[in-house]
């Protein structure tokens, strides 16, 4: 695959890193294999959905290492663990990528794009569109409002989705199934804002695609 072998190439400047445990790995990986078997796979690669959502797939638990890597993905300039997620993620969802119309990136806020220098799920959903050929659709954007849902508790969070997103891309839906795109799932409340949003412009059905889910949560 052109990506894989440009991935190899630019390591020759650039050296690999696993985005687990940050160290460097080798031309053609995306992480270490030994982190890699240290994650809490879910086995069948899909959990409980959230409300308004058809399905959800998910690469692994959140804790541990993979906790360890959404931190590195949400607090600083680490574009290469959100390529190890879409690599991932491709793998889980699999052949029932080709189900779907348009990949749906979560959106950050402008203040948290500015800080790291990008879009952690817009990131992860473009390389999971270079492996599958699904289009990314940049159909959500950032309210003005919007804030970072781990400074609430779970009843809260609920709330601030919904003032935290505005439709962007309305046409763009109607009638499409979509996929959304998220690094992590926790109590579901951002998922179900987006997929409302989606519903209401008219999407045929809205499932989605995390890299890891709190277990036990809704």
């Amino acid at each position: 695959m052109f990506k894989d072998i440009t991935h190899a190439a630019l390591s020759v400047v650039f050296p690999n890193r696993c985005p687990f445990c940050d160290g460097i790995v080798g031309a053609r990986e995306y992480y270490c294999p030994e982190c890699a078997a240290s994650l809490r796979y879910i086995e069948s690669g899909t959990v409980e959905p959230p409300h308004g959502l058809s399905e959800l797939y998910a690469c692994c638990e959140y804790s541990g290492a993979a906790r360890n890597a959404v931190h590195r993905l949400k607090n600083g300039s680490y574009g290469y663990t959100a390529e190890a997620f879409g690599v991932m993620m491709t793998e889980v969802v699999g052949e029932n990528l080709r189900g779907y119309d348009i990949l749906v990136p979560v959106p950050s806020s402008f203040e948290s794009i500015l800080r790291r220098g990008y879009a952690p799920a817009e990131y992860i959903a473009r390389e999971i569109s270079r492996r599958s050929g699904v289009r990314v659709v940049e159909a959500i954007s950032a309210s003005d409002e919007k804030e970072e849902q781990k400074r609430f508790r779970a009843a809260e969070r609920i709330v601030n989705a919904r003032r935290s997103f505005v439709l962007s891309g309305g046409k763009a839906v109607r009638g499409k199934k979509i996929l959304l795109i998220d690094d992590i799932c926790t109590t579901g409340a951002t998922l179900s804002s987006c997929a409302e949003l989606l519903r209401n412009a008219g999407a045929a059905e809205v499932g989605g695609a995390v890299f890891a889910k709190t277990v036990g949560s809704a």
